[in-house]
């Protein structure tokens, strides 16, 4: 289903050459990857001598996801003419700290990273919510379906990633 999102956009992007549309195909397969970390179907289809790679994907893909959604987020707002220069800003910023986050997992334990990375997307994902408000809010229209699709991306992928922090960290909730 990922992967029918991804042609149709590339489609998308082929014929009207909107710019957002190529970076939401790669906030897709950085989503992608997430959940094929976290469901095991890369260790069992893509990398299955890897297990050091199985233990740290999502470590990798997690951040990859604010990195990939920030640039597909500022240009699809229009932060910079409907917000403010700060809040492009902002995730600029948040954009360089996951990039820098993508490679930590391949220095530290994974035990101790993970409760980052449960917290640092989550606080994204709220600042991204808070923009898309108060862009929709000052009467930009497409800032309305994309606070709604965020909402609905969010109530269904918080329970994934819940499980995902927990696993992670070596807790499982479900014992």
């Amino acid at each position: 289903m990922i992967l029918a999102m991804v042609c149709y956009n590339l489609f998308l992007y082929i014929t009207i050459r909107e710019k957002s549309y190529l970076l939401y195909i790669g906030y897709i397969l950085s989503y992608l990857g997430f959940q094929m970390g976290i469901s095991g179907y890369g260790f069992k289809y893509l990398w299955p001598d890897s297990p050091n790679w199985e233990k740290m994907n999502v470590l990798f893909f997690v951040p990859l996801i604010v990195v990939t959604s920030n640039p597909f987020v500022i240009n699809f707002l229009a932060l910079r003419s409907n917000l403010s220069i700060h809040a492009e800003r902002i995730l600029y910023l948040f954009q360089i700290v996951a990039a820098v986050f993508c490679f930590m997992p391949f220095f530290v334990t994974h035990y101790s990273w993970g409760i980052y990375m449960s917290l640092f997307p989550s606080f994204n994902c709220l600042l991204i919510w808070i923009f898309a408000v108060l862009v929709w809010y000052r009467g930009y229209r497409p800032a309305k379906f994309f606070t709604i699709a965020w909402i609905f991306f969010l109530w269904g992928s918080h329970p994934v990633v819940d499980d995902c922090s927990f696993m992670v960290v070596g807790w499982n909730p479900q014992k």
